[in-house]
């Protein structure tokens, strides 16, 4: 107890007799927490808000739902262990009402409020229904109906209960507002209502769902959730013929398979930050022992073991931890919050959510730890190793440089100043390229978000998106992972009403099916790749899956001639005429490139239309629409075939577009939107987008990399220019005796002003060094693997954006040895020299 209490004493009074240490060492270890914090803030809240859009996408927040469970079969599966929470919503039936048009809707009775609040159909304002003629509904809902959003308005529903039409009035009781991401909306209807209804209902035919109950169910532990929703079926005493269930494979839940870009770019910034945070931690330290290493030596000398001396070291890192992290951990929560809401513009999410998970505050603190932990190492090393005699003796130059550079300072009268500079910057080679790098990073980092800026290719981007000035199709088709479902949304009648807006000057439509499909020539070349070695394994093997089943799904799609010009041929000649004919078609390739076609030109293609008549065409060539012109989904392996819209329509019937391009007029894009505007938002179930659209989401993309590029190079320069004036500061009062000699020798006051400015602008030099040759290619080899992860992206390094800079770096290093030189000739020269290291 006496040894600790002293080695805490002894610990304080080093804690009080480098003021200057404390405060350099606990901002460093404050920038370096707030860029783990932020960086964890962001990445949490990334994942948070993607899985949030996906459940709301899938309709449930659940981990998954028994459905068309009898009331027995219910009663017993909630008895399951791993469950931590479960509910009912009865199903009643499907709203008919001829205003909705597309917009499917289900009427159901939920057991109690949370059942709503995870289906993401809980009343903000209101409640949900009690009595038997209230109801509750979506503001989407209530829009097709022509109600107004109030609190008691009269509702109209009208829905098939078995054989019989029923149509009531109800009073609305609650509602909230619709989300077209959800794929369908919910009416609840009140639990004396549905048993009303439901008391004497006989179901018309097997299979029959109403008056069966949906149960969405939490478990108690994510992860591998269809296992954990079989077993509760099969403990239950069920069958998995008996129970259906769906769970909810978002990939927050169930990802099995990682980004390994992501993954690179993660492990990149961590180590970034573990470095910058170790080198001004480990130079505080390390200076800091230097300084005070003859008092180690004394203590070792008196008796004291190599435990004990490292154990003065580690309490005074672990006060200043005590005080830097929690401090660290605040800033940069601050920072990744006001951060995060840039970064969620690139993810394309319904739901941004900046997340306050306290694994987030805890994992900071232990990077932060580990990092100092780390940094402070080498110091502890160099504690318990210091040699008694040698330390008695040491300065900062006998454990740096061995080099006799001092001794010819002070002999040689030819020594340039600029020599002397050089001499003193490298008279401790580690401590010096500590600072080169730390400087050096943040340099890159900027340089880096500088050069994304300038990287992105506009165009490259909208095209991936849209082919035109405008596009209109089903709302849901441009809502991500939910698709075309093909209900026809632009009638040949909507098509003439949207067309006829002023400025217009061309559009066209692209129309598409989805068959069933099976060929043995195209059986035969699936196998034939299968033998060969031009594919790769897993794609053999999805190949394989294919030829064991009857059929296969194939999309066929139909287009006007004013989108001829984005078709993508990859083999053979596309002649506009022929094709026009309708006697050909056009394939995709199987595998662009490594030349592998399903169909190749000269080929011929049976295609079974609505009548079930079969029609050979003959390939004309290999080609593509582009992905914003497409379904926007696929299989397994699926065949695609694009016809002529006419010779499409005769075939198979089908004369609604499921997406209508549209061209404006030069100047008149404005006057186009502002009718689509109109006409779409009035039609509830139809949208549109526009270039105008994409490049704003191309700016928001393109101001998250300058935003948080930025800020973090301006923390981590921050954190360089702090290791640099720590450096400088400290060896100009360890050196302070050394200056004094020179003085004594004849070095003017101006000559040593001189010799110092010019060993902080050889910092500068040695960091522009540093950026223009290794930074580079670090610089260079980031971009590459961005740019390989987007493809409208560039990796063109350059490094502008350090040289603008070089101003305020120049002015730091003459600034800060200059006032450090200043406070330190305040002193005499004789005062100086009766000082002591």
């Amino acid at each position: 107890m006496l040894r600790n209490h002293i080695i805490r004493s002894v610990s304080g009074k080093f804690m009080k007799a480098n003021r200057l240490r404390n405060i350099f060492a606990i901002i460093g270890i404050v920038l370096t927490t707030v860029l783990f914090t932020c960086i964890f803030t962001i990445s949490g809240s990334w994942m948070a808000s993607i899985e949030a859009s996906a459940m709301r996408q899938s309709g449930t927040a659940a981990h998954g739902e028994f459905k068309y469970l009898s009331y027995e079969e219910y009663e017993k599966i909630k008895q399951h262990d791993s469950i931590e929470k479960i509910g009912t919503s009865r199903i009643i039936a499907m709203v008919t009402n001829s205003e909705l048009g597309v917009r499917s809707a289900e009427v159901r009775c939920a057991s109690d409020e949370w059942v709503a609040e995870i289906t993401y159909a809980m009343p903000t304002e209101g409640r949900l229904p009690e009595a038997k003629d209230e109801i509750a509904l979506d503001s989407i809902m209530l829009d097709l109906l022509g109600v107004p959003h109030r609190i008691g308005e009269n509702v109209e529903i009208t829905y098939m209960l078995g054989e019989e039409i029923v149509s009531d009035s109800f009073t609305l009781a609650g509602y909230w507002e619709g989300d077209r991401v959800m794929p369908a909306s919910t009416v609840w209807v009140s639990k004396a209502y549905s048993d009303e209804k439901l008391k004497d209902y006989v179901p018309t035919y097997d299979g029959d769902k109403v008056g069966t109950w949906n149960a969405p169910v939490t478990l108690k532990q994510k992860g591998n959730l269809d296992k954990k929703f079989r077993s509760i079926v099969l403990e239950s005493g069920y069958s998995l013929e008996e129970i259906y269930y769906g769970v909810n494979n978002t990939e927050a839940f169930d990802s099995k398979e990682t980004d390994i870009g992501v993954v690179f770019v993660a492990v990149l910034v961590l180590l970034i930050i573990t470095l910058c945070g170790y080198l001004i931690i480990s130079n505080i330290f390390s200076i800091s022992v230097v300084n005070d290493l003859h008092q180690y030596a004394l203590f070792k000398v008196i008796g004291m073991t190599k435990v004990q001396l490292r154990s003065i070291v580690r309490k005074q890192v672990l006060f200043l931890c005590l005080i830097g992290i929690p401090f660290g951990v605040a800033a940069g929560y601050a920072v990744g919050y006001v951060l995060a809401p840039y970064t969620f513009r690139m993810l394309n999410v319904s739901v941004s959510k900046v997340t306050v998970n306290p694994l987030i505050f805890i994992g900071s603190a232990v990077f932060s730890w580990i990092t100092v932990f780390i940094s402070t190492h080498k110091s502890e090393k160099l504690v318990q190793q210091v040699s008694p005699i040698t330390a008695l003796r040491s300065t900062e130059a006998s454990l740096g440089n061995k080099s006799k550079c001092k001794k010819r300072i002070l002999t040689s009268g030819r020594m340039k100043l600029v020599k002397m500079a050089y001499a003193n910057v490298f008279r401790n080679k580690k401590k010096s390229i500590n600072v080169i790098i730390s400087l050096v990073m943040s340099m890159v980092l900027l340089n880096i978000a500088y050069s994304l800026s300038n990287n992105f290719d506009l165009n490259k981007y909208i095209s991936n998106y849209i082919s035109c000035d405008f596009m209109v199709a089903e709302a849901g088709y441009f809502v991500p992972n939910s698709y075309y479902t093909e209900k026809g949304v632009l009638s040949s009648q909507k098509v003439d009403e949207l067309t006829k807006t002023d400025g217009i000057s061309q559009f066209g439509g692209v129309y598409f099916t989805e068959l069933l499909y099976r060929d043995e020539v195209l059986d035969e070349k699936f196998r034939k790749l299968m033998d060969g070695d031009a594919v790769e394994p897993y794609k053999k093997q999805m190949l394989a899956e294919v030829l064991q089943k009857e059929v296969m799904n194939m999309h066929l799609y139909g287009i006007d001639e004013m989108l001829y010009e984005e078709l993508s041929v990859c083999n053979g000649n596309f002649d506009k005429e022929l094709f026009s004919s309708g006697d050909y078609i056009l394939v995709s390739a199987f595998e662009e490139e490594t030349e592998c076609y399903t169909y190749e030109p000269g080929e011929k293609v049976r295609i079974t239309d609505r009548s079930g008549n079969v029609k050979e065409y003959e390939v004309l060539a290999n080609a593509e629409l582009p992905y914003s012109l497409s379904v926007r989904h696929s299989h397994l392996v699926t065949p695609e075939f694009i016809l002529p819209a006419k010779e499409y329509c005769e075939s198979q019937g089908n004369e609604n577009p499921m997406v209508l391009a549209i061209s404006a007029e030069s100047g008149l894009e404005d006057s186009v939107e502002t009718g689509l505007e109109e006409y779409c938002g009035d039609a509830v179930v139809i949208d549109y987008v526009s270039r105008g659209d994409y490049k704003e989401m191309f700016d928001n993309e393109k101001q998250v990399f300058v935003v948080v590029g930025v800020v973090l190079s301006g923390i981590l320069g921050l954190i360089g220019i702090l290791n640099y004036m720590n450096s400088m500061i400290t060896s100009i009062i360890v050196r302070r005796r050394e200056f004094a000699l020179m003085q004594s020798i004849g070095m003017s006051s101006k000559q040593l002003n001189r010799m110092i400015i010019g060993e902080g602008l050889l910092y500068a030099l040695f960091t522009y060094f540093g950026v223009v040759t290794i930074g580079y290619v670090i610089g260079k080899a980031v971009l590459w693997v961005m740019s390989a992860q987007m493809w409208y992206l560039s990796s063109a390094f350059c490094v502008t954006a350090s040289l603008v800079c070089a101003p305020l770096l120049i002015l730091i290093s003459v600034l800060v040895p200059y006032v450090g030189i200043r406070l330190m000739m305040r002193k005499s020269v004789i005062e100086r020299l009766g000082t002591y290291d």
